[in-house]
């Protein structure tokens, strides 16, 4: 089908692409997907975080995994 056609054109050859790039100074990332660009501005920028916090302490995560971890170390 044509839309399985262009993803592949995308995702293999880099064929009409549409960029998305960091907007952060002097970061060079690019990724084709929202979600990623999203994901690498928290992690790496801390632009639009949702915090994770413990209720037993004051620890706080970026990710919910990681806050899982803390629990099940320092509070079970």
């Amino acid at each position: 089908q044509a839309s399985d056609l262009k993803q592949h054109k995308v995702n293999v050859h880099d064929i009409d692409v549409r960029w998305l790039h960091c907007s952060s100074d002097g970061c060079k990332y690019k990724t084709k997907q929202a979600g990623n660009l999203n994901r690498h501005k928290q992690q790496a920028h801390g632009i639009d975080v949702r915090w994770h916090h413990c209720r037993h302490c004051e620890y706080k995560a970026k990710l919910a995994c990681n806050l899982k971890l803390h629990q099940g170390r320092m509070h079970a």
